[in-house]
Formats: C-alpha cells, sequence, structure tokens
C-alpha cells in the first residue's frame, strides 16, 4: 500500500469558476443524498422488538476477549492494575521470569472481568471496549447477560457468557482454563449434550482454536501434536473478529517497543505509552502472536530481503532486541541498581539479571514456536464446526522491518529514514512493509496466509473448514466488535437469518 502525498497544484490550471460551480453541484447533492441514504445501520430498526420477534432457544454463546481485554486486580490488595493509563507502579503488571517453565512464574494478579468500558483517567475520556458487542446482543438479539460460573437454570439458551483470562500468561494455559468453565457450565445446567457459540476477537480466537482443536490438553511438548477436536465437540459454531491466524508483526514491534494506547503507524506517543517494554518482555502470550517466520519480512539498507528466525534467541542477541539485549535498558538498571545496592553488587545483580532474561527469553520463543506448530496441525479427524471470519483491510498494516547497522551498531526501523535512500527509495520502503489490514493485523493473516507459496493455508487447513462467511470492514482493530455493519451482520449470522 503505497502512502502517496497528495498534490496541492493538482486543480490551480482550473477556472475559479467552473471549480466554485462543481463544488455547489457536489454539496447540494451530497445534502440530498444525506436524507435519504445512511451511512452505518439503524440496528434498532433493523432488529425491531427482540423479545417478540428474535428466534428462541438460541444456543449459549461465549464471548473470549483480545489481549488487553480483561481486567486484572491484585487479589491480596484488591488494587485494580489494568486498565490504568497512569499507574502508581508502573512494574506491578510484569510476571516473574524465574523459571523457565512458564507455568511456575505466578503472581498474586488474578482475572477480573471482561472490559466493557475503560476509564483511563480523567485526562482520557472513556472508552467503548465490549460494550457495544454486548449491548447489541441483549437489545436487538434477544441475549440476556449470564454467569459462567453460576450460571441460571435457563442459561443454556438465548445467553450470553463473558470469558475472563489473565492475557500475560501461556495461552494454553486461558484454553484450559475455557475448557474448565465450559465443563463447568454443562454440568451445572445438567445438560451433558450443549454446545456453544463462540465469539473470539483478535488473541481470543487462537485461545478459541486451540481449545477447539486440542480441548484441554497441553500438546506443546509432544513431539507429533495431532488435534483430537475434544473442544470441538462442544461448539455450534466459531466466530473470529480480528483473529491474528498467521500473527502479528505489531507483536514484535510491541516487544521492543512497548504498547501505546494511542499511536500512528510508524510512532507511539509515549504520554500514552500503557505498557512499558520491560512488562511486555515478561508476557508469553505475546510471543505466540508473533507472526509465521514466512510472514515476517525482514530487509537491509539495500531492500533486500533477509533471512531471519525469529523464534531463535540468538537472533534476538545479535540484532540487541527486546529488554533482554536492549544495551540502553541495560545500561539503565545497570545504573539503577548501582546506586541502591553499591558498585560491585549492583554489577553482579545486572549481570544475574541479564542471564536469567536470556535464559527466559529461549523458554518463551520455544513454547510460542510449538504453540504456533500445533494451531498449524494437520488432522484426519472429521470435524463439524461453522467458522465465520471477520476483518478489517482499510488500515495501512506493519508487516515487517528495516534492519540497518549505524557506526556498528545494529538498528531496527519499523519506518524509513535516510539510511534507505532518497524520498522514491522510502516509498519503495514502505511499499515493502506496509499491507492491508485493521492496523494490528493484516487481512491474510486473518485467513492465516504468510504470502508465501509453500507455507499456503495453514489455518484453513487444519481447521479442515472454508469460511461460511467472511465480513471486511474498514475500522481499526480494537473498534471492530463495535463497528454497527460488523454487529449487524454478525446478529444476523447468531439469529440464522431468522429475523
Amino acid at each position: 500500500m503505497r502512502f502517496k502525498p497528495s498534490n496541492p497544484n493538482s486543480t490551480a490550471r482550473q477556472p475559479r469558476r467552473r471549480q466554485t460551480l462543481l463544488c455547489a453541484l457536489l454539496l447540494l447533492a451530497l445534502a440530498a443524498s444525506a436524507c435519504l441514504k445512511a451511512t452505518k445501520p439503524t440496528l434498532p430498526k433493523v432488529f425491531p422488538a427482540p423479545q417478540q420477534l428474535a428466534p428462541k432457544n438460541k444456543p449459549p454463546l461465549i464471548i473470549i476477549p483480545g489481549i488487553l481485554g480483561t481486567e486484572l486486580v491484585n487479589q491480596k490488595t484488591k488494587l485494580r492494575l489494568w486498565p490504568e493509563l497512569f499507574p502508581d507502579d508502573r512494574d506491578a503488571l510484569l510476571l516473574p521470569i524465574a523459571s523457565v517453565n512458564l507455568r511456575e512464574n505466578r503472581d498474586d494478579i488474578v482475572a477480573a472481568r471482561v472490559i466493557e468500558q475503560a476509564d483511563l483517567g480523567k485526562l482520557v475520556p472513556q472508552i467503548g471496549v465490549y460494550a457495544g458487542l454486548l449491548q447489541a446482543l441483549e437489545n436487538y438479539a434477544g441475549y440476556k447477560r449470564g454467569d459462567i460460573d453460576n450460571p441460571a437454570s435457563d442459561g443454556g439458551s438465548d445467553t450470553f457468557y463473558l470469558f475472563a483470562y489473565d492475557w500475560r500468561r501461556d495461552n494454553v494455559e486461558a484454553a484450559q482454563a475455557l475448557a474448565g468453565k465450559i465443563a463447568n457450565l454443562k454440568a451445572k445446567l445438567r445438560q451433558p449434550e450443549l454446545r456453544f457459540d463462540v465469539i473470539a476477537h483478535s488473541m481470543g480466537g487462537l485461545i478459541a482454536r486451540y481449545y477447539a482443536m486440542y480441548g484441554g490438553r497441553d500438546v506443546l511438548s509432544d513431539q507429533t501434536q495431532e488435534p483430537d477436536w475434544a473442544g470441538a465437540r462442544h461448539l455450534n459454531r466459531l466466530v473470529l473478529i480480528g483473529t491474528p491466524n498467521a500473527g502479528s508483526f505489531d507483536a514484535f514491534r510491541t516487544l521492543l517497543q512497548g504498547y501505546s494506547v494511542t499511536e500512528a503507524n510508524h510512532t507511539r506517543v509515549a504520554l500514552f505509552r500503557g505498557l512499558h517494554q520491560r512488562m511486555i518482555f515478561t508476557v508469553p502470550s505475546v510471543y505466540q502472536l508473533l507472526p509465521r517466520n514466512t510472514g515476517a519480512r525482514f530487509f537491509n539498507a539495500k531492500l533486500e530481503r533477509l533471512p531471519i528466525d525469529l523464534f531463535d534467541v540468538e537472533t534476538w542477541r545479535q540484532q540487541q532486541w527486546s529488554a533482554a539485549f536492549d544495551p540502553e535498558t541495560q545500561a539503565n538498571e545497570r545504573k539503577g541498581l548501582a546506586k541502591n545496592q553499591g558498585l560491585a553488587a549492583g554489577e553482579t545483580a545486572a549481570q544475574e539479571l541479564a542471564e536469567r532474561r536470556a535464559h527466559y527469553l529461549a523458554a518463551v520463543l520455544a513454547r510460542a514456536r510449538a504453540f504456533q506448530h500445533a494451531l498449524d496441525a494437520r488432522s484426519n479427524t472429521l470435524i463439524n464446526l461453522p467458522l465465520h471470519l471477520i476483518g478489517g483491510d482499510c488500515e495501512p498494516t506493519i508487516t515487517g522491518a528495516f534492519l540497518i547497522k549505524e557506526n556498528g551498531i545494529p538498528k531496527t526501523l519499523f519506518w524509513p529514514n535516510n539510511a534507505l535512500g532518497n524520498r522514491q527509495a522510502r516509498r519503495r520502503a514502505i511499499d515493502q512493509i506496509f499491507l492491508p489490514g485493521d492496523g494490528r493485523v493484516t487481512r491474510q493473516s486473518l485467513f492465516g496466509l504468510t504470502l508465501e507459496p509453500e507455507a499456503s493455508e495453514p489455518f484453513l487447513r487444519a481447521m479442515k473448514a472454508t469460511p461460511q462467511q467472511t465480513l471486511f470492514n474498514c475500522d481499526v482493530h480494537g473498534d471492530l466488535p463495535l463497528n454497527l455493519i460488523i454487529q449487524n451482520n454478525l446478529l444476523t449470522v447468531l439469529l440464522g437469518n431468522r429475523y
């Protein structure tokens, strides 16, 4: 996708009178059409009187949010740690990294609830997260809200449940927690044959897919990862919204730069950087969002493609990536430790921390690779799990970076600078690393495509299904569940075209 600046002088040669006349006619046409044509669906008119008209006995629905979509609290202090734009303790969300067995790295933080509205502080207005989607289900589709831990006696139909999980942790742990919640619901409702519809946003779609393929098993250490579709037997249909089925390069950028609540395609606004680099480094789920090696695009200063293994810790060491090998991060920490512990003790503590991070990084990259292999594994088992894909393809979405050296020091650029040549060369560079998507997930990744012929369609092969419906719209990743056109189509799917 080319970012081409407009030419402000393109109409300068036109007669001013003709230009004025054309503008007037255009305004009149727009004004007339505005009276007759709406730009977005009016859900109350499309789905009137849901209690009377919506079909009854719809399968129960489970909604799985994406990464960052669950509120996190300290279970001891009851303090909310996320969402929090200006936290008192910026390191409160760091996961321990003492063990290379990721399950052993525990803290006092737990998932509280799915975030419906996010109040990020006095300077930033409250923003919608999933509230709009939930309101649409209640107001226009005849669903009622249910408690996933304590369902009502009639919760086996026309009910939606919210699955909250600690999005920092390994996605297999989340899939196992989902398996437990579904088993609990079926037991308490006394309906062993009950099947659920699932709407999963972003990373939540990977959790849903893993559960469908393996149920509550952890297969990442297995030599052969053949799906038995244990979870799919409990599902009626699967709707994936903005799910990075071939990974997201934005996850890699986040590991190097931290996560920003507000961002442009090539800059991150420091004022609103919600999660810093050292915190993101400790989060296993982010590594599991990395793009497949065949999908990540790395180039040198001559725009030549570079073979890079994103899941090899030595690659990260050579390129000085992440908090494990970033010289600036290490220097700042060394100064802080020396100030607090003394020069000798501080230097020893800094070396120990660097070694611990390197071991942890190797372990978390290996598990991320295994997670991707598990999702891409083929199976001879026949399943019937209707699949629906929803995404965005109007936003330039990053898929690569430029690896250069300045004074012998490796640099990673997510936006071309003068080192890549003149203006024309930089434009070509932009075309190389941006593709249509929703700003975080490309159109190709939603389909599981990596743009490499030898690695095409692993996702669809693994799911053994052609999507029954695919919908693309123009919205950014986080706002896809709030988009009225998407909600309109989603409700139509859930109601079975009978409304």
